[in-house]
């Protein structure tokens, strides 16, 4: 293989290995979003039951 060759690859799989830890990090914050969305609807639901006592 020639010197391009190797740094082309390698640079793609630096890219790809970004592009996971990107990734990763965009599912986390999805979760993390998703859990403050459920506990938001939780205590929305507690105050429509006390408003309607």
């Amino acid at each position: 293989m020639t010197k391009i060759t190797d740094i082309s690859r390698s640079l793609l799989l630096q890219n790809q290995q970004s592009d996971e830890i990107h990734d990763s990090e965009i599912s986390i914050t999805n979760e993390e979003n998703e859990e403050r969305i459920n506990e938001n609807i939780e205590e929305n639901e507690k105050r429509n039951e006390n408003i309607r006592k």
